[in-house]
């Protein structure tokens, strides 16, 4: 009896072997049987697959219907070219219809790709529209104060944040500046801008990650600093309202500006944590220590503490108040070793 195949569900995940692509299927039958296969291979005779009971089948390929391909592997792919191939003999009906599986096909691929990437479905974009980052959370904050008397003070400071996690990667963006002026004199004139990457491991708690970062401080023995440095980690909590994971590796610190050059091989190491306490009100936290891999009595610290008000959901505005320590043993001169910056913002989240 002439089997007729109405859909292809194609698994979302795929795997790849010596002996070839092996792909986990649903076939369902126009009678409404559903056969649970493994896709080997496409032939010129058809699909062939192989069934836990009925062993190995060949289903032709003008008797699949509708392909709902949702893998993007490429058997999907070399399936959904030869379904949708027309042919000289084939009439109107049948090219417009194999033209539709093949749109359909093609969008499935699509989304698949994007799924997989943690992106929802998107438009086309030009190049310059990436530069948005699409299906990033990104936020800006900017904070003023000031007074006037025996002394005048003016202090600013602002910052843009951009992340994206998803089950197999996380980017995280950081950056902030502070500039301050007391009766005309600069007494603060500081920048940062830190670039995370963690590269998640299936199924496990462990994950690797490399991570630069740049500072600007006209008020330090250097002037600008760079700081890469990667390693592995370890996600000890992971719920919905409080997270927390540690990292560890190796990296280096190298200062310039002002005074003579200067490269330092570090060790780094510490902690990350959020605790959403409730709708309105967030509280995260870092620590990193980089000791001196050269004078091992040396080190450098740094830590922040946030509190975030959200204020309206609707319009992405929320309160800030935050607190930022960086301690240096290598501070020379007049150079404090010890840095704290306390500070208020309105953040607007997008």
């Amino acid at each position: 009896m002439k089997v007729c195949v109405t859909r292809v569900l194609i698994a979302l995940s795929a795997t790849l072997s010596i002996g070839g692509f092996v792909v986990g299927e649903e076939v369902v039958l126009t009678n409404g049987d559903t056969l649970n296969v493994v896709v080997k291979e496409v032939t010129a005779k058809g699909v062939v697959a192989e069934h836990a009971l009925l062993g190995e089948l060949v289903i032709p390929l003008e008797n699949i219907e509708s392909p709902k391909f949702t893998s993007g592997s490429i058997i999907a792919q070399e399936m959904s070219k030869k379904l949708t191939e027309t042919k000289e003999k084939d009439s109107a009906e049948e090219v417009a219809k194999k033209k539709k599986l093949a749109e359909e096909a093609a969008k499935a691929d699509k989304d698949a790709l994007l799924d997989e990437l943690g992106v929802g479905e998107v438009e086309e974009k030009q190049w310059y529209e990436y530069l948005l980052l699409p299906g990033w959370k990104k936020s800006v904050q900017l904070g003023f104060s000031g007074s006037e008397g025996n002394s005048e003070t003016t202090n600013i400071n602002g910052g843009f944040k951009a992340k994206i996690d998803t089950d197999t990667y996380m980017w995280d963006f950081d950056s902030a500046f502070f500039y301050g002026k007391t009766d005309g004199e600069e007494t603060k004139n500081q920048a940062y801008a830190q670039l995370k990457r963690d590269f998640k491991l299936v199924d496990s708690k462990w994950f690797l990650f490399t991570q630069a970062r740049y500072d600007y401080d006209t008020f330090q023995d250097w002037r600008h600093r760079i700081a890469p440095n990667a390693g592995i980690g370890y996600q000890i909590f992971d719920e919905e309202t409080f997270k927390l994971k540690a990292q560890a590796g190796p990296g280096f610190a190298y200062n310039f500006g002002d005074v003579e050059d200067k490269f330092v091989p570090e060790l780094s190491f510490g902690w990350q944590g959020s605790w959403n306490v409730n709708e309105s009100n967030t509280i995260t936290g870092s620590t990193q220590v980089f000791p001196n891999l050269d004078e091992y009595e040396e080190y450098r610290a740094t830590s922040s503490l946030d509190w975030k008000i959200t204020m309206d959901q609707l319009t992405g505005l929320s309160l800030k108040f935050g607190l930022l320590h960086e301690y240096n043993s290598m501070a020379e001169g007049d150079t404090s070793k010890s840095d704290v910056k306390y500070y208020g913002s309105l953040v607007y989240d997008f």
